[in-house]
């Protein structure tokens, strides 16, 4: 074979090589598992738990593990500090509706918007293709532990955050203190969102695109789990929620 059909066999070659690689560049194609997960990462919507799952450095391990904290041990400190402050209100306090119906009212309608926000995370939930190829009976190739992990703790500080913005929304004596320690509540769910970069998640849409896609069956164990960590807290945050407002209106 002469220097000139060598050229022409690389040359070739080379436009092959590139037409596959611009296929992966312009994916991701939402159905599958590598381009559901660069889209997020393209569209910024990665957490701190899917980040270091793909980019395991030591700053993103510690981020990630005060992430969790946070989620898992502030928010139910503060919950139960609230719960059992001397100046709770107890179960039901039905206070007079003349001395605070401006509070009453303002309660009942921000757990009415609760439950908006909450049923907006379960159609994403939903719609979700990692999360459908979860309840095949599947999951990505590229899935770690952290990247299990953070959805079930995601899924458990919604329950917390549901509680306790109820809780909260309870116990504030003014529609000022209704809002602003609501918010609070549910900035503490959204720590792990907040912390991720525009740079953190175009580092792991770089990583991404040399990840192929691939399936592995999901282990008995986590799929028996998912009942329990995710779906039954979900449900029970989901009723909670339905049934705030109605609390609210009666007993704040």
């Amino acid at each position: 074979m002469g220097k000139e059909d060598t050229a022409i066999d690389m040359s070739e070659w080379e436009k092959r090589a590139m037409s596959e690689w611009e296929k992966r560049e312009i994916l991701p194609a939402e159905e599958d598992l590598r381009g559901a997960f660069m889209k997020r990462a393209q569209d910024k919507e990665l957490d701190m738990y899917q980040v270091v799952s793909v980019w395991p450095t030591k700053y993103n391990y510690i981020r990630a593990c005060m992430c969790a904290l946070i989620q898992l041990v502030i928010l139910p400190l503060v919950i139960v500090k609230i719960m059992t402050d001397k100046d709770s209100k107890g179960i039901c306090a039905m206070s007079p509706v003349s001395s605070n119906w401006e509070s009453k009212i303002c309660a009942s309608i921000f757990c009415m918007y609760l439950n908006f926000i909450f049923w907006r995370f379960y159609r994403e939930i939903v719609d979700d293709t990692l999360m459908g190829k979860m309840g095949e009976g599947l999951m990505a190739g590229f899935a770690n532990a952290w990247y299990i992990a953070g959805m079930y703790l995601n899924t458990i500080s919604l329950f917390f955050t549901s509680a306790g913005s109820i809780v909260v929304i309870y116990n504030s004596d003014t529609p000022l203190d209704i809002i602003l320690n609501a918010l609070a509540i549910a900035f503490i769910n959204d720590v792990d969102d907040l912390i991720v970069t525009k740079g953190d998640c175009r580092e792991v849409e770089s990583k991404m695109k040399w990840e192929k896609d691939s399936e592995k069956a999901l282990p008995k164990f986590l799929d028996l789990l998912d009942y329990f960590v995710i779906w039954v807290p979900f449900f029970a945050t989901g009723l909670g929620l339905l049934a705030a407002p109605v609390w609210i209106g009666i007993c704040y």
